[in-house]
């Protein structure tokens, strides 16, 4: 059986993940699908199919996934040769690589994918929500042509670091709401859910 996709606005009782939390709720739409059990492949392919329907609502011309790295120890071979691994997807695009340093000592890798066609949204469905429900990898759509400088440098001045109380870095992340304030007319997805979840989500900000 497969189900239908829905959008609505942000509901009140909604749990959210606390990347979405530091957004106004006001501003934040919801792409929602659920499924029973374990996500199948026919899911996947359903909610691809209407979600490409909406893009296509929205007018939207180009699409991209940001995916970035946790924080590694910084190296002159690290930085020409670390490649984020998409052995398992085929795209007609090769991802951009790019470093941000985070001190002297260590830097965050952050990769664009220009997405293109029907196939390719489907693909980059499964790869977002086949991992852990809150993978902290992002969409971007828009109904211009994509600027990767516009948009690496946004990423960079929204890079968010994290210490613990002995100055060692926890964890980064992107700052959504500082991600939306350098992007301009850029719209950002937020994945989550997936697998075993009970749903594929999108906040769409």
């Amino acid at each position: 059986m497969l189900y239908t996709l829905k959008k609505y606005s942000l509901p009140g009782d909604l749990s959210i993940p606390i990347q979405i939390q530091s957004l106004q709720a006001k501003a934040i739409e919801v792409i929602d699908y659920d499924y029973i059990g374990d996500a199948k492949e026919e899911n996947y392919i359903s909610f691809a199919n209407q979600f490409y329907g909406f893009l296509s609502k929205w007018d939207i011309k180009d699409i991209a996934i940001i995916i970035y790295s946790k924080a590694m120890r910084n190296t002159p071979l690290l930085r020409k040769t670390f490649r984020f691994d998409f052995d398992s997807y085929k795209f007609e695009n090769d991802i951009t690589i790019f470093h941000i340093s985070i001190d002297n000592a260590y830097i965050v890798f952050v990769g664009i994918l220009r997405i293109q066609g029907e196939k390719e949204v489907t693909r980059i469905i499964k790869f977002l929500f086949s991992q852990t429900y809150e993978t902290q990898n992002l969409l971007v759509c828009s109904t211009e042509f994509i600027d990767k400088e516009q948009l690496k440098n946004a990423l960079h001045k929204a890079l968010f670091v994290e210490y613990d109380r002995y100055g060692y870095i926890r964890h980064t992340k992107i700052a959504l709401e500082k991600l939306k304030l350098y992007s301009n007319n850029l719209k950002v997805l937020y994945p989550y859910g997936g697998t075993d979840f009970g749903s594929f989500i999108f906040f769409c900000f």
